[in-house]
């Protein structure tokens, strides 16, 4: 039986040298989220529910012995890093590489609002309404990893983030593409471990996802 998978080609191992756990998080929910706005570059703050989201996340992080936190610097993810920090004990450094998505002109628009102004999610010109590609916010997320990951290789990590970024990060990862990306529908709070381990027999990737997946 399996017990690790390797998030670039899938193949199974049973038995693995792990050096370290990394755990991708999405911020808590905001009031945006709940009322389906557009929320890039907005600097919107945590809800009720989205503190206790984050503050759920934080238990279960609690005992993995996390070394470090690094957030993006927008308040909701700021806010959710130092709510698990506070658990933790770990150190929280902040980097703007981490920032969800701009969408330019959307931002702030309700989702059913642009989906009938724009047609299909991969499909809106967010380059023309002075936003970002997707393609510039994947290069600027894993620059970012692999930084920290030169850095911290040996080290338990937390990444706190957003949702289209992750699912970039995700999607760079599994070598899928954009539009199994944008449907992998990553929670508020929702924590996904990474497991770095040795480089694996098949592809040479070191990044495994093991029996945890991820917490909703």
């Amino acid at each position: 039986m399996s017990n690790y998978f390797c998030m670039g080609c899938g193949r199974g191992y049973s038995d693995l040298k792990i050096k370290s756990n990394w755990f991708l998080v999405r911020h808590g929910e905001t009031d945006w989220n709940r009322k389906e706005r557009i929320q890039g570059h907005a600097d919107t703050h945590l809800n009720e529910t989205g503190i206790a989201q984050a503050e759920a996340t934080a238990d279960f992080l609690r005992d993995t012995h996390i070394d470090l936190i690094v957030s993006s610097d927008l308040a909701r993810a700021k806010e959710t890093a130092e709510i698990i920090a506070r658990a933790t004990g770990a150190e929280v450094i902040f980097d703007e590489a981490l920032r969800e998505m701009d969408f330019g002109d959307l931002e702030g628009m309700f989702i059913p609002e642009v989906n009938e102004k724009y047609g299909d999610f991969l499909g809106r010109p967010y380059k023309e309404l002075g936003g970002e590609v997707f393609e510039e916010v994947e290069e600027r997320a894993m620059g970012a990893l692999h930084k920290y990951r030169k850095d911290h290789e040996h080290k338990n990590i937390v990444i706190v983030s957003h949702g289209a970024l992750m699912g970039l990060v995700i999607k760079n990862i599994r070598k899928i593409d954009h539009a199994k990306s944008a449907g992998l529908n990553i929670g508020n709070a929702e924590a996904i471990k990474l497991e770095i381990g040795e480089p694996c027999d098949n592809c040479g990737g070191d990044l495994y996802e093991g029996g945890l997946g991820g917490l909703g």
